[in-house]
């Protein structure tokens, strides 16, 4: 499915408003009376005889079939366990290792003779539509966009680097090809001009650029005041798993230790750090025998 239709079902409509472009101040529709308005949010100046004024919606009208997106995603992680467990991991077993995945991807290393005698041999997984007609492999060009079936997003080109810091946060280098650098919450303009493919790999894996300064211009005039943005790039900053002391592996909160009502946390924590897994027990921690029973 095209993935405007994807967001348009899973847009949050809360979040919209009414934006009104009037040329004069006094009257019934006139700058004034949209200012004195109990749902007036904010105004633009841009000339003398033109204002935009930022309403909030007063009536929400949720018209948006969540539940379809909802479907789609949960089809899309469907489709990625069973390419993965049902096919790449009886095929090359430890010789497979999953670098990093999303909602409908994965990236893979690979050891193997030829993965791309792999993919001809098995052409029925994968849709090879947008390889070049002249490429070396002698990919045959099959399955345009027919629904879950896996495809070569470099279409051919030879993956070298990867470095994956955390959710939304990579880069690859690709053959060829301009390096790709993806940082959540920071401003694709900010990262193509201001962080190179180095800084994802400086100091162990530390993303360089902790805190990226953007300077923003509200407003055409040269005379509007500047806005300077601070956005937070930094890797330690995870929502879903903490960085440890290291700065590189990851430990997620596995129990409790203390009943007291005002004990610190002591948790056993699981390190996940150059795809070994390690157990280790944080100071004081809660003694857990089986690992297993603390999932």
């Amino acid at each position: 499915m095209n993935n405007a239709v994807f967001g348009k079902t899973m847009e949050n409509v809360r979040e919209r408003v009414d934006v009104k472009l009037v040329t004069a101040w006094e009257g019934r529709c006139g700058a004034e009376a949209l200012i004195a308005k109990p749902n007036f949010h904010s105004r633009s100046v841009f000339a003398e005889n033109l204002i935009a004024v930022e309403l909030r919606k007063l009536e929400v009208k949720f018209d948006k079939p969540i539940y379809v997106g909802m479907c789609i995603l949960d089809i899309s992680k469907t489709c990625l366990y069973e390419f993965h467990h049902d096919y790449m991991t009886p095929l090359f077993r430890d010789r497979c290792e999953i670098m990093y995945t999303d909602t409908d991807s994965l990236i893979y290393h690979i050891e193997c003779d030829d993965v791309y005698e792999t993919m001809k041999r098995d052409i029925d997984r994968f849709d090879t539509s947008d390889y070049p007609a002249n490429i070396a492999y002698g990919m045959p060009l099959a399955n345009k966009k027919v629904p879950g079936l896996m495809k070569d997003e470099n279409n051919g080109a030879i993956m070298t680097e990867f470095v994956g810091l955390r959710a939304k946060m990579y880069a690859l280098r690709i053959d060829g090809k301009r390096d790709t650098k993806k940082a959540k919450g920071v401003k694709s303009s900010v990262v193509a001009r201001t962080i190179s493919f180095e800084d994802y790999s400086v100091s162990g894996g530390c993303l360089k650029l902790c805190n990226v300064a953007a300077s923003l211009t509200e407003g055409r005039k040269k005379t509007t005041p500047r806005k300077q943005e601070t956005t937070e790039g930094d890797p330690d900053h995870d929502s879903e798993r903490d960085v440890i002391r290291d700065r590189l592996s990851t430990a997620r909160e596995l129990a409790a230790a203390s009943t007291s009502e005002e004990s610190e946390r002591r948790p056993l924590i699981k390190t996940e750090s150059l795809g070994q897994l390690i157990w280790k027990s944080a100071p004081n921690a809660q003694r857990i025998r089986n690992p297993q029973d603390a999932l």
